[in-house]
């Protein structure tokens, strides 16, 4: 009988670890295409700017990140990404202006991004988002994909975003 068990015992905790790691782990999801919404948010140099009014042709990746973020923006700013930032919108939601240019002024790497304030966070209810950070996939004003959490693997969002940028 006890030797039923054990075997029995190993097996279900197998599956509620694995459970449990990949509900942990951020994957790409792809998404219905939709159109990326109009919304309003302020530019890092505090001008108001409408997402219907960016020129959004070929591929772009679209981060929201509230507060500081420094793991992911960190994780952007690695020289392996360096390409990746002039195709790169950074909506930072939940801060005053002067905070979020201090986040900015932080990861000089990332200055041929472009980089926006949403303090009312107006993003989160366009968007349709549940948390964040989240990267986003948008080609011609269309979200593709968009990647839910920090990724923890430097090669996984490193071959996910260059793929999608060169592609």
């Amino acid at each position: 009988m006890c030797r039923k068990r054990v075997p029995n015992i190993i097996s279900r905790c197998t599956v509620a670890i694995l459970s449990v790691c990949l509900m942990c782990a951020p994957a790409v999801f792809p998404v219905e295409p939709v159109q990326l919404p109009a919304f309003n948010v302020q530019g890092i140099d505090g001008s108001v700017s409408n997402t219907s009014a960016w020129p959004l042709q070929s591929k772009w990746l679209l981060v929201y990140v509230e507060g500081r973020s420094d793991p992911l923006l960190r994780r952007l700013s690695q020289p392996e990404l360096s390409q990746v930032a002039a195709r790169t919108i950074i909506i930072v939601g939940g801060l005053q202006l002067q905070d979020a240019q201090a986040v900015r002024n932080r990861f000089p790497q990332l200055a041929s991004a472009s980089w926006f304030v949403d303090s009312p966070r107006n993003a989160v209810a366009a968007l349709g988002l549940q948390g964040a950070p989240i990267l986003m996939g948008v080609q011609d004003k269309t979200v593709r994909w968009r990647i839910n959490g920090f990724p923890r693997d430097p090669k996984f969002l490193q071959s996910v975003l260059t793929r999608w940028l060169t592609q």
